[in-house]
């Protein structure tokens, strides 16, 4: 929430509230923002750590990665939903305009998906969100906005059809699966040279 600049609303909300009240911070990852918000909102705290021992994503998440070039990135992607038949699936893409062209290509093969992504309007995201839900669409193409706080029941499939930033973002994207005791999958594509260069994928 911090990332897509929700900062100053909850400042604001938090400003709004009596002093002495009780304040939780629940968080997949705690980065230093969350850190220093938690620190100055917070009394004390207590700071508890699940599954510390275990700091990776969650074992019901079954994890692949392929190793593609730039041109057979969206042909992977096909081949992989036509393979896996996802009952729902969260691609993500780095930018809007990629969010944009992957919709453009995934309609031309017939498939049904909506796009998700900052420049949407708010009635615009709920009713995105909305019909991928009700299985109108069975495929959300999203940028790093969905990657926090969208709970989906029966999500079966996260793709991340470009890579995140970082282990952080790995972690929440692929979270969207697997939830509440369920089982989901994760495919991550990428190339040679992201391979080699982003240490938190191999690891």
């Amino acid at each position: 929430m911090l990332n897509m600049g929700f900062i100053e609303d909850i400042k604001s909300i938090l400003s709004m509230t009596p002093e002495t009240r009780q304040t939780i911070f629940f968080s997949a990852t705690f980065p230093d923002q969350i850190i220093k918000i938690a620190k100055s909102e917070q009394q004390n705290p207590t700071f508890i750590r699940l599954n510390q021992e275990n700091k990776e994503a969650s074992s019901s998440i079954e994890q692949h990665f392929f190793i593609v070039t730039e041109q057979e990135r969206k042909s992977a992607l096909i081949r992989l939903i036509d393979f896996e038949q996802p009952e729902k699936a969260l691609i993500f893409c780095r930018t809007k305009a990629e969010t944009e062209i992957l919709q453009n290509f995934l309609l031309s093969k017939k498939l049904k998906s909506r796009m998700l992504h900052g420049d949407l309007t708010q009635a615009e995201r709920n009713r995105t969100v909305r019909d991928f839900r009700s299985k109108i669409c069975d495929i959300l193409i999203a940028t790093d906005i969905a990657s926090r706080g969208l709970d989906v029941d029966n999500l079966t499939h996260v793709f991340n059809f470009n890579l995140p930033e970082n282990h952080d973002r790995y972690t929440h994207r692929i979270g969207r699966t697997g939830r509440a005791g369920r089982k989901g999958k994760a495919f991550t594509l990428t190339t040679t040279s992201e391979w080699s260069t982003h240490y938190f994928l191999r690891k």
